[in-house]
């Protein structure tokens, strides 16, 4: 009893601390202010009506391996000049496959957490809660068609 406390502990704990990791990166937008100096990699970013932004500093997206973002904290963009931004940027990237891994770790935790919760349902209740999933979704996706229609209309 002991050791499965401990183990759920830890586990808590790790989880924890990637939640406060993963929700301070969701929240780490770059907000860049008027007259501010960008860099070139951030120039590269903005599009022309015509073309899809560019990003020379980026590589491809695959399933296997997420992409870096040069993006700087909420409001540092304001204060730090172009040695402090890239100095921020090296950190950043620093961090960034650790980071990647503890991410896809959650995920995977995430899947066999859900897939012993789903044993304990008998099929019935399996099919019931499918079907709640369903047509949540479903109305999901008929609002946010209203929404699209409305702000066409606007």
């Amino acid at each position: 009893m002991k050791r499965q406390s401990f183990r759920f502990l830890s586990l808590s704990t790790l989880l924890l601390v990637l939640l406060t990791i993963i929700t301070s990166q969701a929240f780490a937008q770059e907000e860049v202010a008027e007259g501010a100096v960008e860099t070139p990699a951030v120039q590269a970013t903005v599009a022309t009506p015509d073309a899809p932004p560019v990003r020379a500093d980026v590589e491809e997206a695959s399933p296997e391996r997420p992409v870096f973002h040069r993006r700087l904290p909420n409001y540092y963009s304001r204060v730090v000049d172009r040695n402090q931004r890239e100095a921020i940027y090296g950190i950043q990237e620093e961090y960034f496959d650790q980071i990647a891994q503890l991410r896809a770790r959650i995920v995977a935790l995430e899947e066999e957490r859900n897939g012993k919760i789903e044993e304990m349902l008998t099929p019935e209740q399996l099919a019931a809660v499918q079907q709640m999933e369903e047509a949540a979704r479903l109305e999901r996706e008929q609002k946010a068609e209203q929404r699209r229609a409305e702000a066409e209309t606007e």
